[in-house]
């Protein structure tokens, strides 16, 4: 089961976001069947993002990647033109202050930010309980799954916000959001990301 099928299966991405949290396991798995081998960037950088609160640093994104043979793109729309995934490869930012390698699980599997919104082409709030809009951050850092996300409940002790801004396909935008963590493992910390791209490929591409 791929990634994407485990998110976009999920009530449409609608169902209270701390749902994610009791399946780190399926969260962390490859968007596509990822053969083992080197992981290799290409064709130039489409976007740049940076991180702050529990985790400091700054990413691109690589217009693709080449895994074991197989190429993903490193931003891809995938159930429709409101949905997409941003693939960060063996990433590194700092937590506590110190160098950490971000993936999803292994070296070959992408730590991912996925972007929802209610209609491409907008400019949307992720503040409030009922924002349709919605950016998760699901990760793995030292073996252990992580999982911010911009959604608000009604038990939150932090608040998640912001915006995010798409094209009217979809294959390019901004955000500047912050994240609430989705498991005790993140000591409470919000995440904020601040940062844009410029190509995201179709899922039929």
């Amino acid at each position: 089961m791929s990634l994407r099928t485990v998110r976009h299966s999920v009530g449409a991405r609608r169902l209270h976001w701390r749902a994610l949290a009791v399946i780190p396991a399926l969260l962390l798995l490859p968007t596509v069947a990822l053969a083992a081998g080197t992981v290799t960037g290409s064709g130039g950088t489409v976007g740049k993002f940076t991180f702050g609160g529990a985790l400091t640093g700054t990413l691109t994104i690589d217009r693709s990647w080449t895994v074991g043979g197989l190429v993903t793109p490193g931003c891809q729309v995938t159930t429709s033109s409101t949905q997409s995934d941003i693939n960060f490869f063996n990433a590194k930012l700092k937590l506590k202050g110190r160098a950490v390698t971000v993936n999803g699980g292994s070296a070959g599997v992408a730590a991912q930010l996925a972007i929802q919104v209610s209609k491409d082409g907008n400019k949307e709030s992720l503040a409030g309980l009922n924002a349709v809009a919605l950016v998760t951050f699901n990760a793995s850092i030292n073996g252990k799954a992580y999982v911010w996300a911009s959604n608000t409940t009604p038990a939150s002790k932090l608040k998640g916000g912001g915006t995010l801004t798409t094209n009217a396909k979809n294959t390019a935008g901004s955000l500047d959001a912050t994240l609430i963590p989705g498991t005790p493992a993140l000591e409470h910390t919000a995440l904020t990301i601040k940062g844009s791209w410029t190509d995201c490929k179709p899922s039929s591409d």
